[in-house]
C-alpha cells in the first residue's frame, strides 16, 4: 500500500540525450521494461517510472536512425496499464507538437491495437508523427520528458501535466446525455480470470436508480469518451474501468465497488482521483473467503451493507439479493483452484507477491493450491476441443477447464476444504 500520494508542484522538465538508444520489452513479457539509454548504455533517469523496476538492456547493437526524436514512452495493450504506465511521457509531445515537427517514438513489443492508435490520433497530433519501434533503436538525439506519474518506494507522485493527453482527447468529445452511468464487466471476456458472478444484481440496482448501464468494450473509444465527458456520476468496480476517471471532467463524482481486497490498485486509483479532484465514494462489494489478485479473480460481486452505506438515497425496493456465503463457497473454491492451483503459473506468483510478508496468508494460499491437481490427459483434450470450437465468454469458460487445475478429493483435502467453508460461514 502506498505510504503517500503527492501532487508535484514543480513544472515538469525534459532532457535531450545525444546518440541515445530506446529499448523494447520482450513480446512474451518478463525480463524488464523499456527505457532510454545513453551512448554508454546508462539508463536515462527520466525514461523510467520506478527506479526499483528491472529495465531492458540491449543484447547486441542497436539499429541506428540519424534523426532527432521525442520519446513518447512505452505502449501496451492493457488499457489500465496504458493509462497509469504508458502515458507518463506523452504530456510533452501533446503540449509541444505544434512547435516542432520531431517524430514521436514509442517503444512497443508488438503492433499497437486500434484503441491505443485511436487515442493517439484524438490528441490532435498528426498521425504521421507517430513512430513505433519493435526492436532497440539508437537515434541521433532523443528528448526524454520527465515522467508525470512516478512510483518510488511505495509512494506515488503525480503531476498536473499527467492530465494533458487526456484533456486533449476529451476536448474533442461530444458529451452524451447520460449524467449517471454504471460501467459493467458482466459481458467482458478475459483469458486471465474466470467469469464473474453476481454483477447482474449491481446492474439491476443501479438501473432502478436512474443509471445507464454501459459495457465499455462494446463501444468505440470516441463513444466511451463522450460518455465520460458528459457524466456527472460514474459507478463501477475497481480496476481498469475506474481508471477511466481521467476522461471525466474535474470535480465530478465516482462510486467504486471493490472487487478484491487489493490496496495497491486502490492507491493507483486514489492518485487519479486526486489529480482530477474527484469526489470518490468507495466500499467493498465482494465475497472472497480466500486471498485473490485483482488481475485474476475469481470475482464474486455481492451487495454489502458497506456498499449500501455509500448509496443512502438508493431505492432498494424490492431489496437486492444477498448471496449466502455457504451457497457459493464451493463454486468459489473451485474457481480459485483453477486460477491459482498451479504454483508455477503467473497468477499464483502474483498472488504470493501480493500477500507479501503476511506469512499466515502466504501459508493459506500455498495449502489451498496443494488441494488441486492438473486434469488428466483425457479431460484436458476434451476441454481443449471445446475451447477451440467455442467463442466469447463460453470460450473462456472452457479455457479454464483446459488450462486450470481441479480439486483433488483426498481425505485431507476434503477436510481442509470443509474447515475453510465452516470458517467462511461464521
Amino acid at each position: 500500500m502506498a505510504k503517500k500520494i503527492e501532487i508535484t508542484k514543480h513544472p515538469l522538465s525534459f532532457v535531450k540525450q545525444n546518440n541515445a538508444c530506446i529499448t523494447v520489452a520482450h513480446r512474451k513479457g518478463g525480463g524488464g521494461l523499456p527505457c532510454v539509454l545513453t551512448e554508454d548504455n546508462r539508463i536515462v533517469p527520466f525514461s523510467i517510472q520506478h527506479s526499483g523496476d528491472t529495465h531492458i538492456m540491449p543484447d547486441g547493437k542497436c539499429d541506428f536512425i540519424p534523426e532527432d526524436v521525442i520519446y513518447g514512452g512505452m505502449l501496451c495493450k492493457h488499457w489500465g496499464h496504458f493509462i497509469v504506465n504508458a502515458c507518463i511521457h506523452l504530456w510533452y509531445a501533446v503540449k509541444h507538437w505544434k512547435e516542432s515537427d520531431l517524430p514521436i517514438v514509442f517503444s512497443t513489443p508488438e503492433k499497437p491495437e486500434h484503441r491505443i492508435l485511436d487515442f493517439l490520433k484524438l490528441t490532435g497530433i498528426p498521425e504521421n508523427r507517430f513512430v513505433f519501434i519493435m526492436k532497440p533503436t539508437r537515434f541521433k538525439s532523443v528528448i526524454v520528458p520527465e515522467p508525470s506519474f512516478v512510483m518510488e518506494k511505495g509512494d506515488l507522485y503525480i503531476a498536473e501535466e499527467f492530465k494533458i493527453p487526456f484533456d486533449a482527447v476529451k476536448n474533442a468529445a461530444t458529451p452524451s446525455k447520460y449524467k449517471k452511468i454504471y460501467l459493467s464487466r458482466r459481458k467482458f471476456s478475459t483469458p486471465n480470470s474466470p467469469l464473474p458472478y453476481g454483477e447482474d444484481v449491481f446492474e439491476k440496482l443501479f438501473k432502478a436508480n436512474g443509471y445507464k448501464i454501459i459495457y465499455p468494450e462494446r463501444l468505440s473509444l470516441q463513444e466511451q469518451i463522450n460518455l465520460f465527458s458528459g457524466a456527472e456520476t460514474v459507478a463501477t468496480t475497481n480496476g481498469t474501468l475506474a481508471h477511466n476517471v481521467v476522461l471525466m471532467n474535474d470535480r465530478q463524482r465516482l462510486i467504486i465497488l471493490n472487487r478484491a481486497a487489493d490496496h495497491h490498485i486502490n492507491a493507483l486509483q486514489n492518485s487519479l482521483n486526486a489529480i482530477k479532484h474527484i469526489e470518490c465514494h468507495q466500499s467493498d462489494a465482494f465475497y472472497a473467503p480466500l486471498p485473490t489478485h485483482h488481475g485474476f479473480g475469481p470475482f464474486y460481486f455481492q451487495v454489502t451493507q458497506e456498499m449500501m452505506a455509500i448509496l443512502p438515497s438508493f431505492n432498494t425496493t424490492p431489496p437486492p439479493r444477498f448471496s449466502t456465503k455457504t451457497r457459493i463457497f464451493d463454486r468459489f473454491f473451485e474457481d480459485w483452484g483453477r486460477v491459482y492451483g498451479n504454483k508455477e503459473n503467473a497468477a499464483y506468483k502474483c498472488l504470493i507477491s501480493l500477500v507479501g510478508e503476511n506469512t499466515e496468508q502466504a501459508a493459506l494460499v500455498s495449502r489451498c493450491a496443494d488441494c488441486f491437481i492438473s486434469p488428466n490427459k483425457f479431460e484436458k483434450l476434451l476441454y481443449k476441443i471445446l475451447y477451440e470450437t467455442s467463442f466469447g465468454r463460453l470460450k473462456n469458460f472452457f479455457r479454464f477447464r483446459w488450462k486450470g487445475y481441479k480439486f483433488n478429493p483426498t481425505k485431507q483435502n476434503v477436510a481442509y476444504k470443509n474447515f475453510l467453508k465452516n470458517k467462511a460461514s461464521v
